[in-house]
């Protein structure tokens, strides 16, 4: 379980892009993982930037560094996000 907190920044452009700056952290739970405790301490940063395609459609990537117990992890992702009225 992980509680986390954001920031987004809007840059007021004609090109409606924002960037999102993050925070993870708390408990992680795992098994079948031997190198890793049961129960681990997890945080991770998140960067991430948005571009909005036009009102309905978003499109963001997102880069989210971080460690679990003592091992690093990384995630990469990329999002199409839609919208529905």
């Amino acid at each position: 379980m992980l509680v986390g907190g954001w920031y987004d920044v809007r840059v007021d452009t004609p090109t409606h892009l924002s960037l999102a700056f993050g925070l993870l952290s708390g408990v992680g739970f795992s098994s079948g993982l031997p190198q890793i405790k049961p129960a681990s301490l997890v945080t991770y940063l998140d960067l991430a930037i948005s571009q909005e395609l036009d009102e309905l459609v978003t499109v963001r990537g997102q880069l989210r560094p971080g460690m679990v117990g003592r091992y690093f992890s990384y995630q990469m992702n990329v999002n199409v996000c839609f919208r529905f009225l």
